[in-house]
């Protein structure tokens, strides 16, 4: 044979046999369920999701343009999703789920119209894309973790917050307050001005002044920068544990610093409502106005 040719020929072959590869390096398989699906990364670890587990994830929805729909990293860094079985029919996103295995990244394609109809037959969303126009979604499955798992590692961050804020606590009275004792319940009461008559009593309304910060001196919330004190009843059980404790420790014209652990201001678990995280110590400077309507 011909030399020349022979390597016409062999080049030729390579060529077909390269654009084959890339061919099936971007073919997609389509799944029982109706989208199609590849991989960018096959972890082969066998750990699928199973029933009542927890799924860390990075999802990216795009259009056929391209555009962004959705990203994860815009609702949390780490996105977390329980998964159950068996998977419900409005829940196309967790069909996908169920064929991944921990560490894998796939490209799914899911008809936007069907994809939409399952999540609500009365979507505003299915008219507005075209029949056949598809939406799709990379997704990178993190991590999976059992609720057992979710629950161990729980109590260790909580067991850990706990010590950090008694460590907190103890480091920030020893530097500001070497004196100070706790009451029973383990709140600091410094008292920064006197103020005369009668002791504030649990069915007493008080009107109040207060700022309220956390144990590095960052501020939460202030009355003073209100029209308005606040006007309430010591044992109203809206207010937290300290303060109905350390407005029966001052007298009109008072002010005072109350120094309060978690367990009697936001609470073990914190105040989500509020961004106050779980174990976290509460200064209030509080400033009693007035006893009596």
């Amino acid at each position: 044979m011909n030399k020349n040719l022979f390597y016409i020929i062999a080049f030729a072959f390579y060529v077909l046999q390269s654009c084959f590869d890339k061919k099936s390096e971007n073919s997609y398989k389509t799944s029982d369920v109706g989208f199609e699906y590849k991989y960018h990364i096959e972890s082969k670890s066998q750990k699928f999701p199973q029933d009542s587990t927890m799924l860390f994830l990075q999802i990216r929805m795009f259009n056929e343009r391209d555009s962004v729909l959705f990203d994860s990293r815009d609702v949390a860094p780490q996105f977390k999703d329980w998964f159950f079985t068996p998977v419900p029919a409005d829940m196309p996103l967790h069909s996908m789920f169920a064929i991944m295995q921990e560490g894998d990244s796939m490209s799914f394609l899911f008809n936007a119209r069907d994809y939409h109809r399952r999540i609500n037959p009365h979507s505003v969303y299915i008219d507005s894309f075209a029949e056949h126009e598809k939406l799709r979604f990379e997704i990178k499955l993190e991590k999976i973790a059992t609720e057992d798992e979710i629950i161990t590692n729980l109590a260790k961050r909580m067991a850990d917050k706990k010590l950090e804020e008694e460590f907190l606590l103890a480091e920030y009275i020893e530097r500001n307050y070497p004196a100070a004792v706790p009451t029973a319940s383990g709140m600091y009461f410094i008292q920064e001005r006197q103020g005369s008559g009668n002791f504030a009593k649990p069915t007493d309304k008080v009107i109040i002044h207060y700022t309220v910060s956390y144990i590095n001196g960052e501020p939460i919330y202030s009355t003073y920068k209100k029209v308005n004190p606040l006007k309430v009843k010591v044992n109203n059980p809206l207010l937290f544990p300290c303060l109905t404790e350390g407005l029966q420790k001052m007298r009109r014209g008072g002010r005072a610093i109350i120094i309060a652990p978690s367990k009697i201001a936001a609470g073990e678990r914190g105040d989500a409502e509020q961004g106050i995280a779980p174990y976290t110590t509460l200064i209030f400077d509080v400033e009693l106005l007035k006893i009596g309507n």
